[in-house]
């Protein structure tokens, strides 16, 4: 994949991800200009041509940990019918965005702390954005409501964030979509009643065991060509997303029906509903048939960057990227 990125970007990405490298090992101090180079294969000229120095190159990690964090939280908001149910996404999005992101995560949530105060104020001021982002969206239902104080949603995302912190620092051996089912009861107590608090902690942990039964990409996707493949489409519920855009590499022009029946998704409106999503992240272009004649649906320049790339990250990993059966709740349809 990298031979179809512009040499600028794949520099970037290469030196983007040795500094998380290093950071998240040894910490920040470790992360000289000479030992990012070392471990990216580029000269300190090439280093200062994509930064102006090191603590550049380290923002520019933590801008991408926020980046991909706004976006999959967006999402999970955006495909949600109820508050529970946006949140119960939102975190599930995250965890599995951190759990896929290791070395991002724990740069951006735990080495931002001790790189020094100007990585600390940065840190803090992306926290408090993602937050101020996650209360616009979160709003409960006044029936639902016990008379909370408006900065009750403020309050539980630090507490959200100091859990995910903690299971970070103290590199807890269980996976963080465990914390799924707990973050849900802190997020809903200060709203509902225990009975609901309860309902929703179950909720929570009986999507995180469907998280952990699903078919997982490699948890290091920096190192295995993944650049540019937008959050959602690495999510393991997304299946059917990327089965759709590896059926049009080989089939461009495809009609929905053709799409359908290839992916395994049963009804005409759950497909038009993932090639319009696909159509929006802007890797499809539909073309109407005309009277009688079905639509016809080709990737665009991005999809098939994507598509290759999304080939490219599992190429030579036993684990399938796409299973048509496995999974029941599909992230984008």
């Amino acid at each position: 994949m990298e031979g179809d990125l512009p040499v600028a970007d794949v520099q970037r990405r290469r030196l983007l991800d040795a500094m998380a490298e290093i950071v998240g090992e040894d910490g920040y101090g470790a992360a000289t200009v000479t030992a990012i180079c070392a471990r990216a294969g580029l000269s300190r000229q090439t280093f200062y041509q994509r930064f102006d120095g090191r603590e550049s190159c380290f923002l520019a990690v933590l801008d991408e940990g926020y980046s991909q964090s706004a976006t999959v939280i967006v999402a999970a908001f955006g495909s949600a019918g109820t508050w529970r149910d946006g949140i119960r996404e939102a975190f599930a999005a995250l965890l599995v965005l951190f759990e896929t992101r290791p070395r991002v995560a724990r740069v951006w949530m735990i080495e931002s702390i001790t790189a020094g105060p100007w990585a600390l104020a940065y840190r803090e001021k992306r926290i408090h954005d993602l937050t101020e982002m996650v209360v616009g969206y979160w709003k409960p239902s006044p029936g639902a409501a016990r008379g909370s104080h408006p900065a009750a949603t403020t309050a539980v995302m630090a507490a959200v964030l100091a859990a995910i912190q903690r299971h970070l620092a103290i590199r807890a051996p269980e996976p963080l979509i465990e914390l799924l089912g707990p973050l849900m009861g802190i997020a809903t107590s200060p709203f509902l009643d225990p009975a609901c608090v309860s309902a929703e902690i179950r909720r929570g942990e009986a999507l995180a065991e469907e998280i952990r039964s699903a078919p997982r990409l490699p948890t290091e996707l920096e190192s295995c060509g993944a650049p540019g493949i937008p959050t959602r489409l690495l999510d393991a519920r997304a299946h059917r997303a990327r089965a759709v855009l590896a059926y049009l590499i080989a089939h461009p022009g495809a009609s929905n029906r053709d799409l359908a029946r290839a992916v395994g998704i049963p009804s005409d409106p759950q497909i038009s509903g993932l090639l319009n999503r696909l159509v929006k992240m802007g890797m499809v272009h539909k073309r109407a048939g005309g009277p009688g004649l079905p639509n016809a649906s080709t990737l665009t320049a991005r999809g098939e960057a994507v598509a290759k790339a999304l080939d490219n990250t599992v190429a030579s990993s036993p684990i399938p990227l796409i299973d048509r059966g496995a999974i029941h709740s599909e992230v984008m349809t």
